[in-house]
């Protein structure tokens, strides 16, 4: 595809992305960034369980750095409504330090984590964001799990 094409790209079951993500804002590592972060968070995916009720949640990784492409992310996954969000890691650039949680995570999700305690709004009244750790999470001098 040409730079400034939306993408389009189908997840694997029946939900599909009905946002396209243009790339043309970004170049270099920063774009190969936002093409991974685009590529990942397209596994949002419906299943149902035994009550028949479906059940949304979107999967997303190497998307911790702040910004429009953050932004457009998380705009793309709010559209989708989903009930909870499950991350794969390299949740917050650059080496996962304390200071940078909020700006990368929180003003993003703060409307699904619980308890929230930064200052980009209420938080959700239940947990719906279950983040795994990456290597760029970990890269902090004495990093500790929470």
């Amino acid at each position: 595809m040409k730079d400034g094409t939306a993408r389009l790209m189908k997840s694997a079951g029946p939900a599909r992305i009905r946002r396209a993500v243009p790339t043309s804002v970004m170049t270099g590592s920063r774009l190969h960034l936002l093409r991974s972060m685009v590529l990942i968070v397209g596994l949002l995916l419906t299943g149902t369980a035994q009550s028949q009720v479906p059940v949304r949640f979107a999967v997303i990784g190497d998307f911790g750095w702040a910004g429009p492409p953050a932004q457009d992310v998380s705009d793309l996954i709010h559209g989708w409504n989903p009930d909870f969000i499950i991350t794969v890691g390299d949740n917050n650039y650059p080496i996962g330090e304390a200071a940078t949680i909020d700006q990368n995570i929180g003003q993003y999700y703060h409307d699904f984590i619980f308890p929230y305690k930064g200052v980009y709004g209420p938080g959700a009244s239940v947990n719906r964001f279950f983040p795994s750790l990456g290597n760029h999470d970990w890269f902090t001098p004495d990093a500790q799990g929470p």
